[in-house]
């Protein structure tokens, strides 16, 4: 994250001043395997995640694994099965976020005790985030097998590209304030009370 902020007030006159505010952030997260939490919660108390030689270990729990396996080498499908370690180290999913505000004000004294305001503000938000779904992800692979058809030769015709998958969102937001106002700061009374 980055941040730049600078406030300036400028004494114009004696009775006059100008207040100028700028801010500027500047931030690149990078999300990571967002379903984790869900993955985790959801994995039964005996499912290994890594086997005794460190080879990762697939999870099949939601579908009959022999009937997948059958699929693989009878037409080709990609394997389904599902690993978080995988998952985890083939998250790219990044968010980079900009945002700006300009503020400028003036204060005019007109009695002692009186004085004029008025504010304008500026701001800008630009939010974007890339989410890049590799290839072998598990849901990736799950989508492509989804859109595959066997042909009658018994070879798969895929109806999506075999590749990664780009998930990219953007936002933007732009807002202008103006705002102007009297301030009356006396004090009345024989016990000088204080009335704002």
């Amino acid at each position: 994250m980055f941040e730049i902020n600078s406030r300036l007030t400028v004494h114009l006159l004696d009775n006059l001043k100008l207040r100028t505010d700028v801010y500027a952030a500047f931030t690149r997260n990078k999300n990571g395997y967002s379903p984790i939490a869900s993955d985790i919660y959801n994995l039964y108390p005996y499912q290994m995640l890594k086997d005794t030689k460190g080879d990762l270990v697939y999870d099949y729990a939601s579908f009959n694994r022999e009937q997948a396996l059958s699929m693989i080498k009878d037409y080709g499908y990609a394997n389904e099965g599902k690993n978080i370690i995988e998952e985890v180290q083939l998250a790219d999913n990044t968010t980079r976020n900009t945002n700006y505000k300009v503020s400028m004000g003036l204060d005019y004294m007109v009695l002692k005790g009186l004085s004029l305001n008025a504010d304008y503000q500026y701001e800008k938000l630009l939010s974007r985030t890339q989410n890049i779904s590799s290839k072998d992800s598990h849901n990736t692979r799950y989508l492509i097998n989804s859109m595959a058809v066997p042909g009658n030769d018994g070879k798969l015709t895929y109806n999506l590209p075999q590749g990664n998958i780009l998930d990219h969102s953007q936002y933007d937001a732009e807002s202008w304030i103006l705002k102007m106002g009297t301030t009356l700061n006396r004090s009345f009374g024989s016990n000088g009370e204080h009335y704002v």
